[in-house]
């Protein structure tokens, strides 16, 4: 199968390069997406089994038909998209075609065991999710056979005590009730009861992020705060996995969760036994888990827990995480933390979350929702606050993807009111608008004299694919975007323009974003530095950027240089402490960081 390459997208003028070899895989994902995602919008609209915002479950039911996996990494795409429609299944109460979602329970379940092995974690979001299905086509007792089933992998990887098994423990004693096993329903209720109140005892006494990882080998994971302003409507429910949904609130809801973060993982990475983050928690030690979320009840209460935050710390930061496309309330805010353990943030992390459906069939709904004015004047209000409120001296703002178009809504209406934003850095991350509306946009944020930074990558196949659709109608020039290296946009005076195509890590070039420029998104934020200091960087400001750290500046040096700076904070300590080093890559690391101390703004 052919490599997947920039080659392969589209190019200006709405042609497509004819000598391309298009690899077999990419074109079905396209076909199936665009029968997905460019489905007529009117029709939806006037469809009633067609859940607002998403594509109606017989067209994806139809595409998924016509949808053969040539490849272990195809089929457990076509996991990921059965296991969205299962849960869709299960609580659609219009869509009842019995036959046709028990075979998709069936087919889901045979695919995920051959992708996964019957005993792999990653295989309990799928038997819950068929569960559900049976339980709704009066099936109980195959439903407390899938769950009996999860509840013993979750085990097995867990333990008996750890609280992330409660989840199951409630559907399981909810499949038993109805299966008429009351005894064993209110065994199952009991257990779950027990470890829930583990899960509240075991969050006492969590203080705001201090200055980086703590250097204790005792410990494997750290607990992150992650404060968040959501627009999202609460569920209802008590799982700090489920704790906020997809539609949006009458306003926003502000509050804090807490994220256990791995210290072994790679720098970037945001490890689950999942690759579609999996609904329960799992080992601190080796996953990225969301332990519990506490509201504030008012943006005052929240105000005084960021000051404090402030307090405590020294370098008095701020980072604030604005996420994407297909994103949970859950995604944002591992991602936040993330964020903030690798870029040892000392002060306080935010994640805005806007209510994405977090669907991959729900693309026309969350772009309605990184347009609208109430997400936009809700982000607008966080930017505008945080520094005065919280007493920050340093304020940083990352959007990814989606999250971009919405960021540059509310910087619009900042710029357009003559007001000045707080903020040493802005960094859009392979931002899903379109160039020529990035560009336009930019071009009107000159007022607010504040640097910005766009991260760009080629084969972004996440990106071309949102050109694919937002071209697609007849007549319709090629809309190229602003994160695709092809999307044209040419630095300014306040933008820098970066391609990290290099560095990619994750297999679509889109999702973990934070890995594809870690050592250059570090120099950024903690030193100002501008892009013709940063040695991995090639290039000149007029044209852009190539991420390419080559000896003497390879990226271990570069890194290297960047955390002596950090930690030490003063160049002479830094370097004679590095200096004492005599591995080679400590010696390359030695000018890069006296080019640091010369060059900070």
């Amino acid at each position: 199968m052919n490599k997947l390459t920039r080659n392969g997208t589209f190019l200006r003028g709405g042609t497509m390069d004819r000598s391309t070899r298009f690899s077999l895989r990419r074109i079905i994902l396209l076909v199936v997406c665009l029968v997905l995602l460019c489905y007529d919008l009117t029709t939806m609209a006037a469809d009633s089994e067609t859940v607002e915002g998403q594509v109606p479950l017989p067209v994806v039911l139809t595409a998924l038909a016509d949808f053969k996996p040539q490849s272990d990494a195809d089929l457990e795409l076509a996991v990921q998209w059965k296991t969205e429609v299962l849960q869709r299944l299960a609580v659609d109460a219009v869509n009842g075609d019995q036959a046709t979602a028990l075979a998709l329970a069936a087919s889901t379940l045979k695919d995920a065991e051959r992708v996964y092995g019957k005993q792999d974690v990653r295989l309990v979001p799928v038997l819950r999710a068929a569960a559900k299905v049976y339980l709704r086509f009066q099936a109980p007792r195959r439903a407390v056979d899938l769950l009996n089933q999860a509840y013993a992998i979750s085990r097995l990887a867990l333990g008996n005590s750890d609280p992330a098994n409660r989840f199951v423990l409630t559907e399981l004693a909810l499949a038993q009730r109805d299966a008429g096993d009351a005894k064993k329903a209110e065994t199952s209720s009991a257990q779950a009861a027990e470890l829930d109140a583990i899960a509240s005892a075991s969050l006492s006494g969590f203080r705001p992020l201090s200055a980086g990882p703590t250097p204790d080998p005792a410990a494997a994971y750290q607990i992150v705060p992650v404060f968040y302003q959501t627009t999202r409507a609460p569920t209802g429910k008590r799982d700090p996995l489920a704790y906020f949904g997809t539609t949006r609130a009458a306003g926003s809801h502000y509050g804090v969760s807490y994220v256990s973060v791995p210290r072994t993982r790679d720098v970037g990475s945001i490890p689950h036994p999942s690759v579609f983050r999996l609904d329960f928690s799992s080992d601190p030690a080796r996953h990225v888990i969301v332990k519990e979320v506490t509201e504030l009840g008012s943006v005052e209460k929240f105000w005084t827990s960021l000051r404090k935050g402030i307090e405590w710390s020294d370098h008095k930061e701020t980072l604030v995480y604005i996420h994407g496309f297909n994103q949970s309330f859950q995604d944002s805010v591992e991602t936040a933390a993330t964020l903030a353990v690798d870029l040892e943030i000392d002060g306080n992390v935010i994640a805005f979350s806007w209510p994405s459906k977090k669907s991959l069939l729900g693309y026309p709904a969350d772009l309605d929702e990184a347009t609208s004015s109430v997400n936009r004047e809700a982000l607008l209000e966080l930017l505008t606050n945080v520094a005065g409120q919280t007493a920050s001296k340093h304020v940083y703002v990352i959007a990814h993807s989606m999250g971009s178009r919405l960021l540059l809504e509310s910087l619009t209406l900042i710029a357009a009111s003559g007001r000045k934003l707080p903020v040493d850095s802005v960094v859009f991350a392979a931002p899903d608008v379109e160039s020529a509306d990035f560009t336009s946009t930019v071009a009107r944020l000159d007022t607010l004299a504040i640097h910005m930074t766009l991260y760009a990558a080629g084969g972004d196949r996440a990106l071309q694919l949102s050109q694919t659709i937002h071209s697609a109608s007849p007549g319709q020039r090629e809309l190229l975007r602003a994160g695709e290296l092809e999307g044209g946009v040419l630095p300014t005076k306040l933008l820098d323009v970066i391609d990290v195509s290099k560095a990619k890590h994750d297999a679509v070039g889109h999702s973990d974003f934070v890995y594809m420029a870690k050592d250059d998104l570090r120099a950024l934020i903690w030193f100002g530095l501008p892009a013709e200091a940063r040695c991995v960087l090639t290039g000149e400001r007029t044209k852009g950027w190539r991420y390419a750290p080559a000896v003497p500046c390879s990226s271990d040096a570069f890194a290297l240089a960047s955390l002596y700076y950090r930690r030490y904070g003063d160049s002479g300590q830094a370097l004679s402490h590095l200096g004492r080093a005599t591995d080679g890559v400590a010696r390359m690391a030695v000018p890069i960081l006296k080019n640091f101390a010369a060059k900070q703004k």
